[in-house]
């Protein structure tokens, strides 16, 4: 009885101590794609009237390298989004196109668009995430979209599964 009692107790504390590894690696992932695009382009984020998304003079809609090598440096995926329509994306639907055009969860852009981050599991195109989203603002402090960052959460329940069986 004692070594159950200790197995859920270790299992409760692996699974608390990744939950904030993971808060912890989003925020910073969500802050590195910010601060990349704002270090690499300069001006404010804006959509043409052809629905071009731009930062300053540099059109951003097919420039997604950066959300590419994030994905293949740390396996988080990225998402940015001009108000709730995601631009560029490291995603992919099944189909194999990235899911840029597509619209985020309502209830999270009303949360995220009046200044607050979000973290939670989302699920998107089929794939279930632990998600981060950050407010995206100009230089004006103007809200203009999001930064969403994620980790496949079946990665993350193998970690788990993993650390525990180390332990036991």
């Amino acid at each position: 009885l004692i070594f159950v009692c200790s197995v859920f107790i270790t299992r409760a504390n692996i699974r608390n101590t990744v939950e904030e590894e993971r808060l912890v690696t989003l925020t910073t992932a969500a802050s590195a794609v910010r601060n990349s695009y704002d270090y690499a382009y300069e001006g404010d984020y804006k959509l043409t009237m052809t629905n071009v998304f731009m930062k300053g003079d540099v059109n951003l809609s097919n420039n997604q390298q950066i959300l590419d090598k994030l994905y293949e440096e740390t396996g988080v995926v990225s998402t940015i989004s001009y108000n709730s329509t995601r631009k560029i994306t490291s995603i992919f639907d099944a189909a194999g196109n990235r899911i840029v055009g597509t619209q985020e969860d309502e209830k999270i852009f009303e949360q995220v668009s009046t200044g607050e981050t979000y973290y939670g599991i989302v699920e998107i195109e089929g794939v279930t995430y632990d998600g981060y989203y950050e407010p995206l603002r100009n230089s004006d402090g103007s809200f203009v979209g999001m930064v969403f960052v994620g980790i496949d959460r079946a990665a993350v329940e193998e970690n788990i599964a993993t650390m525990t069986g180390k332990v036991i």
